[in-house]
């Protein structure tokens, strides 16, 4: 029983720190978010960038890949796992087409993040670096903030939404 209270206590802990990210967030600065949409696991359509480790399809306002370097990560004893990096993605956005680049930190909640075998929940966020990005991305801030949608233990599909500002 204490440690079912544990793991309940802690996804209702990373519940209410999300929460208040998302109302201090950039994302919802100004009003509702610009762009949206759903990212999920690359099935062989994207091109993995030199340098990167993995690479997420996005679909919506942004229609591209999402290259992702892991630069650090760490995993409690209680499943809580964390990593840092950056990432480039390579697509389209309102008829335009270019690249941006971002840093990110992920959280999530695992029943062994050692071994990624059973997901609780996860999220992440993503300011865009400025300078960084080409062609319609040219001088293009932003925010993104993704939230693993996860059934059984398994990530579906990771919806996003956020703003992208000259």
């Amino acid at each position: 029983m204490k440690r079912r209270l544990t793991i309940f206590s802690l996804i209702a802990l990373a519940l209410l720190i999300s929460a208040a990210l998302m109302m201090t967030s950039p994302v919802y600065a100004g009003g509702a978010p610009n762009i949206f949409g759903i990212g999920s696991f690359d099935t062989g359509t994207c091109t993995l960038e030199s340098g990167y480790d993995f690479v997420h399809k996005l679909r919506g306002s942004l229609k591209g890949c999402f290259n992702v370097k892991v630069e650090s990560s760490r995993c409690t004893p209680g499943g809580i796992y964390q990593e840092k990096g950056i990432n480039k993605f390579v697509g389209m956005y309102d008829g335009g087409t270019g690249t941006f680049e971002a840093r990110y930190h992920f959280m999530g909640k695992f029943k062994d993040c050692n071994e990624f075998d059973f997901e609780f929940f996860g999220h992440c966020e993503h300011p865009i670096i400025k300078g960084g990005g080409t062609g319609v991305f040219e001088d293009v801030t932003g925010w993104l903030h993704f939230r693993d949608n996860v059934e059984d233990g398994m990530v579906v599909n990771f919806p996003y939404q956020g703003y992208l500002r000259k």
